[in-house]
């Protein structure tokens, strides 16, 4: 769970430096090879929402 999704980038990419064959996080589904990293606003910074933008309701 963030708020800071370009933190939360940083450290995709960081996990992504590791060539990790796949990435099962606990909470939506796992993503393979460097999927994550290079597409991450499309697969993980939702729409909308409580938690984007900054915005917290």
């Amino acid at each position: 769970m963030t708020t800071d999704w370009k933190a939360a980038h940083q450290s995709v990419r960081a996990l992504a430096a590791w060539k990790p064959a796949n990435a099962l996080t606990g909470h939506g589904r796992p993503v393979g090879g460097s999927g994550l990293a290079a597409d991450f606003e499309r697969l993980a910074v939702p729409e909308q929402g409580r938690f984007v933008d900054g915005a917290q309701a």
